[in-house]
């Protein structure tokens, strides 16, 4: 009886050899490697995994600021602006707040609040 069992062992592993040998020529593949990795096994991996590429990330959503800082200036006329905070409205227009100017011809006068409706180009540094 053993040596039936030792027989019938041996024809099962014989049998399961040539039908990995004959499935891997077939694919065109090996058998998998079963066990530890080798180093340069281990290597590839994490070569892949650090240079793979990276998903595509949306562009930022870019918000105006909420207020524009206005630096002193002269219009037409040396007309002389003090520099200020301009306060952008939710429509995208500006308010611009009371302001001292000073004209040379006709000296210091109060412009009140409004709303610039057409907005100067933004001053980048």
């Amino acid at each position: 009886m053993r040596v039936m069992v030792g027989r019938l062992v041996l024809a099962w592993t014989l049998s399961m050899m040539l039908v990995d040998a004959a499935w891997g020529q077939a694919a065109g593949l090996g058998r998998p490697q079963i066990g530890p990795t080798t180093t340069q096994q281990a290597v590839d991996q994490i070569t892949r995994s650090v240079t793979r590429p990276l998903p595509p990330v949306a562009p930022p959503v870019v918000v105006p600021p909420s207020s524009v800082w206005v630096p002193e200036h002269f219009t037409a006329g040396d007309v002389h602006v003090p520099a200020h905070w301009e306060h952008r409205l939710p429509d995208g227009s500006l308010y611009v707040p009371p302001l001292v100017i000073f004209d040379p011809r006709t000296g210091e006068r109060l412009v009140p609040g409004h709303v610039q409706t057409a907005p100067l180009p933004e001053q980048t540094p």
